[in-house]
């Protein structure tokens, strides 16, 4: 939070004194979390169908 990647370099975009809540990224760890667990319900079945098909 706060970076991007500028051709293949990270590059700071939050302006300095700025600061990011820490709840903010608390919220998007756990969000994270519950994504990854569902994407990984169904994404290696859908992986073993279309693996051939790029």
């Amino acid at each position: 939070m706060g970076w991007t990647i500028v051709d293949q370099k990270a590059v700071k975009t939050l302006p300095d004194g700025v600061r990011i809540p820490e709840i903010a990224a608390q919220t998007l760890l756990f969000h994270n979390m519950k994504e990854f667990a569902n994407l990984a319900s169904f994404l290696p079945e859908i992986f073993a169908e279309e693996k051939n098909n790029w």
